[in-house]
């Protein structure tokens, strides 16, 4: 199981304790069981497309491959483009603007998500007609 919390910046559609729509929730399930395994996430669906999960409990940086001492991550996934990519929160990670290279997410879960996401209107926070 994988737990979500608050929504964040970005415009879009944020997430409350438990509120990952049904279109994105095999996506967090994915960050949450093999991306970053074990991460408690807060998550927000910004209006152009991209979906970023904050990772409490994980601050594992690709940069200095290691924990960071006390700043988070985040897991920013396009959609569109079907990838994703780490970025930190860590003021020496974000003077360089660090991000991780760019990986695919895997087609089945890109797939589900895609088609539930075509039946979704985040305007509403219910299914379109």
């Amino acid at each position: 199981n994988f737990k979500v919390g608050g929504g964040g910046p970005g415009g879009g559609r944020g997430g409350g304790a438990n509120s990952l729509p049904t279109s994105l929730k095999p996506l967090g399930k994915l960050v949450c069981e093999k991306i970053r395994p074990g991460a408690v996430i807060k998550w927000w669906k910004r209006n152009d497309g991209y979906v970023i999960f904050s990772l409490q409990g994980n601050r594992y940086c690709e940069n200095i491959q290691r924990q960071h001492k006390a700043n988070g991550i985040v897991i920013v996934v396009h959609l569109e483009s079907g990838t994703w990519w780490q970025k930190c929160q860590d003021p020496e990670c974000r003077s360089i603007n660090f991000r991780s290279p760019k990986y695919s997410i895997e087609p089945a879960v890109l797939q589900v998500v895609l088609a539930a996401e075509r039946r979704y209107d985040y305007s509403s926070s219910s299914p379109s007609e």
